[in-house]
């Protein structure tokens, strides 16, 4: 990450917090155009959409972090 420019890494930081929001709405969203299926086929889906927005949101402390 050394060779990266501040003006990259604000970047990266950027499109990390994007896309940790477009997971986490995707995950929440995404079970309601699935009608036909239980809460316990919904949940899943709904974790996942959270666990991978908390993954970009790591992703993206790390890169503001690296800006400083």
């Amino acid at each position: 990450m050394d060779k990266l420019t501040v003006g990259q890494k604000k970047i990266l930081a950027d499109f990390s917090i994007n896309l940790a929001v477009a997971w986490l709405v995707s995950g929440f969203i995404a079970p309601f155009f699935s009608s036909n299926k239980g809460i316990e086929e919904v949940l899943p889906i709904m974790g996942m959409g959270l666990i991978l927005a908390i993954f970009s949101m790591n992703a993206a402390l790390y890169f503001a972090k690296e800006t400083e």
